[in-house]
């Protein structure tokens, strides 16, 4: 027996206030178990949830953060925000313990870097 496609959908949002991604989990969740990642309570559609903590900008917030973002420095800058650098640990722990995924649904800009690795 084939287990179900494995897909993260990631959003630096207020997953359960946002009614693109609930619409998107529900389509999701359709085709296989969909561990979603983003700030708040687990929303509607998800099987499991990685909650990033409200406090953590997806933004950088030091001076040197805010330099590299200035530099253009893009990468470096996105990966050294809270909310994301959280969200690379989160999803690593749970690799660790659930294997891949084979989907990555990147609901921001922000979330590409982790989408892609």
């Amino acid at each position: 027996m084939s287990r179900a496609p494995r897909i993260l959908s990631v959003s630096y949002s207020g997953l359960t206030s946002d009614a693109r991604v609930l619409r998107q989990l529900e389509v999701l969740s359709r085709y296989g178990e969909v561990t979603s990642l983003g700030y708040g309570e687990k929303p509607a559609g998800a099987t499991h949830h990685l909650q990033v903590p409200t406090g953590l900008a997806s933004l950088p917030q030091t001076p040197t953060g805010v330099a590299r973002l200035a530099a253009r420095r893009l990468r470096s800058a996105e990966l050294a925000a809270p909310g994301l650098e959280t969200g690379r640990r989160l999803v690593a722990d749970h690799m660790a313990a659930h294997g891949r995924f084979d989907l990555v649904v990147s609901n921001d800009a922000r979330a590409l870097p982790l989408a892609h690795e």
